[in-house]
């Protein structure tokens, strides 16, 4: 038997950890759908604009595919604080006109470029630990570079009609859910 310790624990409650919270948070319906976004910025990726606004614009199209319905949003930033404003800015700005939205931004000074800092899992697990539905899109790491479709809203919904009452709780949704991200 065998552990190991993190030594880059985070939570919502940690010091490095700002959240945003819609007003409408704790409202849901029966057929509400929660995605679950994560995305892992460095400063490194800050420095190349060309990387950064495609990773923005690949979270901005995820956001906006996902309408109305519910959206929990966890994005780390590693690097200086000019860094992490940058990141808040542009999160303010993707979610300015939606509703039904948790945001969280880890920061992390001390990082910098070495890579390291709460595992892509551990945020996953951290963003889903919010979910307030019983439905959840979730592994959707930006820096994958996937893209929902329009359609994935719709199929999410139609799957939870179609299998009311059903005890299953995991559904697995194609990849044609999925756009390229090329026409970013």
């Amino acid at each position: 038997h065998s552990s190991s310790e993190c030594d880059h624990a985070v939570s919502w409650r940690s010091s490095n950890v700002s959240t945003k919270i819609s007003k409408d948070w704790g409202v849901i319906s029966e057929q509400d759908v929660t995605l679950v976004l994560t995305l892992d910025l460095h400063s490194h990726d800050m420095s190349n604009p060309d990387n950064n606004q495609v990773l923005l614009k690949i979270l901005e199209a995820n956001i906006k595919a996902w309408h109305t319905s519910p959206v929990v949003i966890l994005v780390r930033v590693s690097g200086p604080k000019e860094v992490a404003s940058f990141a808040s800015n542009r999160l303010d700005e993707l979610i300015a006109s939606r509703s039904k939205y948790l945001v969280g931004l880890i920061h992390d000074d001390e990082i910098g470029n070495h890579m390291e800092g709460p595992s892509l899992n551990s945020m996953l697990n951290m963003a889903e630990a919010t979910v307030r539905t019983r439905w959840v899109i979730s592994g959707m790491e930006v820096n994958r570079g996937l893209v929902l479709s329009t359609e994935a809203l719709l199929f999410s919904r139609r799957m939870i009609y179609a299998n009311k009452g059903s005890p299953n709780g995991v559904y697995i949704l194609g990849q044609m859910i999925f756009e390229s991200n090329k026409a970013l």
